[in-house]
This record gives structure tokens, C-alpha cells and sequence, in this order.
């Protein structure tokens, strides 16, 4: 619901930031975010790139 991320081998059973359920805590795949984050960047560099060689 926050945003806070929880590192362990379950969710707590209340969210110490704002108190949601453990049942609003989903499971965040690391790896497949941080390639999304890498290509997201690549994309931004080519558009600047772009604008400032085109």
C-alpha cells in the first residue's frame, strides 16, 4: 500500500509504516525489476542521445 519492502522469508503481519495486513504484501520478483530499470535507462539515454546528435 506504501510502499515499503520487506526483506525475509515472510510478510509481517502489519505493515509498520502504515499498517496494512499481511495479506496486501505481494512477492517482488528482484530480478525481472532490475532489468526493467536497466532498459528504462538505456531508452532514456538513446532519446537524449538522439536530441542532441539528430
Amino acid at each position: 500500500m506504501c510502499g515499503y519492502t520487506y526483506q525475509g522469508d515472510s510478510a509481517p503481519d502489519r505493515c509498520p509504516r502504515c499498517g496494512a495486513s499481511k495479506a496486501q504484501f505481494y512477492l517482488k520478483n528482484k530480478s525481472s525489476n532490475n532489468i526493467f530499470g536497466i532498459l528504462i535507462i538505456i531508452l532514456i539515454l538513446a532519446v537524449v542521445f538522439c536530441l542532441f546528435t539528430c
